[in-house]
């Protein structure tokens, strides 16, 4: 006879996946192997990563035109392996300790 997946079980296995697959497993309705109650606590941290992602991008953005703009941070760039977001953060780095 076998027993049934604890919620624990049923945790560490979705751990494993990808975050974007696991989230869309979450949001299936028709997935069985994610009892109810957990899924609805699930899908709380599935929207609260939805918007952390877009506040991500939101602010990844407003960096590289920041770094677009700026002549420091664009020097830096022209290092290789060094994207707008190192360069910017370099550059602010700097100036707070010149600061």
């Amino acid at each position: 006879m076998g027993f049934a997946p604890s919620a624990a079980d049923i945790i560490a296995r979705l751990a494993l996946k990808p975050r974007h697959s696991l989230m869309a497993q979450v949001m299936d309705e028709a997935a069985g192997a994610i009892p109810e109650l957990a899924r609805s606590a699930l899908r709380l941290l599935a929207r609260q990563w939805e918007a952390f992602d877009d506040d991500i991008r939101d602010l990844e953005a407003r960096i590289v035109r920041a770094a677009r703009e700026d002549h420091t941070a664009q020097r830096l760039i022209e290092i290789p392996s060094v994207g707008p977001i190192t360069a910017k953060v370099f550059e602010m780095s700097e100036r707070a300790l010149m600061a």
